[in-house]
Order: C-alpha cells, then sequence, then structure tokens
C-alpha cells in the first residue's frame, strides 16, 4: 500500500482522482484490510493545514480525538474524551469518527452546536451540512459552529458487544437580542435525533417544547438524561 501526505487542496484532489482512499488512524478499517488486502493507494491528510485547525470554532477532520480540549465547547471535549480507550483516541480522527464509523459519537455534539463541514469532493472544496456528511460521506476537512452559551455532553453506560450506548448532547445559544434557543441531539441505536425550542429560559417548558419534535419518540431513558442536562445549560454547568 502506497500512503500520499498531501500538503495542498489541489494536492489532494489530485490524489482522489487518482482513487486513493481516505485514511486517518486505521482503528475502524485495519482489521476488514488485514482480512480482505490493502488498497493500492490510500491518503492521510495529517499534514493537510486545512484538516488540522483547532480553535474555539473550528475542528479539523485530521485532527486526533486525544488532541481536542478546552479550546472548543464542551459538549465536543466531553464527546471526544468518551470514545473509546486511550490508545484508541491518540490514533482516530474527526473525520474518522464522522465519515467512516457508523457510531458516529461525535455527531450529535456536532449537531447541537449546528456544525457546518467544509468537505472535498473532485469539484473542489464547498461547505455542507451534517446531514450530506453522513449520508454521501466526502472527505472532510473541518467543522466550524458558533461558540453556544453552554452546553452538556452524557453517554450512557453499555455492555461490551451490546446495541450503541446512549448518547445524550445539548446546547444553550444566544438568538439574537435577549433571546436563547436549545438543540438537543441524542444517538438513540445507530440513528441521531435533533430537536430544538426557543423556550430556553425555563427547563420545564423547554422540555415540554422538545416532546413535540423527532425527539418526543425516544424512550424515558433519554428523557431522564436529557431533563437535568436543561436545567444544568440554565445555569451554566456542563454535564458529562
Amino acid at each position: 500500500m502506497l500512503l500520499r501526505l498531501p500538503t495542498s487542496i489541489p494536492e489532494t484532489r489530485s490524489c482522489l482522482a487518482e482513487g486513493a482512499v481516505p485514511v486517518g488512524g486505521a482503528t475502524l478499517v485495519w482489521a476488514a484490510w488485514q482480512r480482505d488486502g490493502f488498497p493500492e493507494l490510500a491518503m492521510s491528510l495529517a499534514k493537510l493545514p486545512e484538516a488540522n485547525v483547532l480553535g474555539r470554532e473550528t475542528l479539523g477532520g485530521a485532527v486526533v480525538l486525544h488532541r481536542i480540549d478546552e479550546r472548543v465547547p464542551d459538549v465536543l471535549r466531553l464527546a471526544a474524551g468518551a470514545i473509546g480507550t486511550g490508545a484508541v483516541r491518540r490514533t482516530a480522527t474527526v473525520g474518522g469518527n464522522l465519515v467512516g464509523s457508523t457510531l458516529r459519537c461525535l455527531l450529535p455534539a456536532a449537531l447541537v452546536l449546528d456544525a457546518r463541514a467544509s468537505v472535498l469532493t473532485p469539484e473542489g472544496v464547498h461547505e455542507a451540512d451534517l446531514a450530506e456528511v453522513t449520508a454521501k460521506r466526502p472527505l472532510l476537512l473541518s467543522l466550524r459552529w458558533r461558540t453556544p452559551l453552554a452546553s452538556a455532553y452524557r453517554k450512557l453506560p453499555a455492555e461490551a458487544g451490546g446495541p450503541p450506548p446512549l448518547v445524550v448532547a445539548s446546547a444553550l445559544h444566544a438568538d439574537g437580542g435577549t433571546g436563547v434557543r436549545i438543540r438537543v441531539a441524542v444517538r438513540d441505536g445507530y440513528e441521531a435525533l435533533t430537536g430544538e425550542t426557543a423556550e430556553g429560559t425555563d427547563a420545564d417548558r423547554a422540555a415540554r417544547a422538545l416532546r413535540a419534535t423527532p425527539l418526543g419518540e425516544l424512550p424515558e431513558a433519554a428523557w431522564d438524561v436529557i431533563g437535568p442536562q436543561l436545567t444544568g445549560l440554565m445555569s451554566g454547568r456542563t454535564e458529562s
């Protein structure tokens, strides 16, 4: 297997045109490659500046999970810290989790931040929403968002080898003037459901409004987590 390490967008596009298979930490594909055979040409974005940004409102697709720290909102930092083992987090990347994984543990956090993605296709760089990223699986360069007023994240315990654990993420956003809005995203199984409400000043009212969104289909176990998170957001607390 030949591994390319492009350092510019034109070079990366050229690799894609040659059929290079994008790879980050290879934590999800290495076993399959050992079983089925390695691709002739692979490509890592580890040297591409646009894919390695890490700041208050941006995160590159090639950033490894253990580098995600207090520079990003709490919900994203906590989500990254709850993925796998320390060894996995030192090699797995943001792009691998959101695009290459079926679990997408970072997705609820990105959804509540209302993040937008910068992606690279054969036609060039363009902005995409997270629905396009998860459906079409383009090459993820980076995520961008606006810093929330407060955010929270929780992954419930689960048995090894069983169904994916329930994940609940939430964020409180300024909504112009003195208004606020709340976004909540829940991974239930392999699906992620989202809801939003402008009832962001009272936890009980916000919960009632959110039950009228697709989140209303969730089991009560999810609402046992959503309720305390809403209360915490109102008081500016972070929950993990």
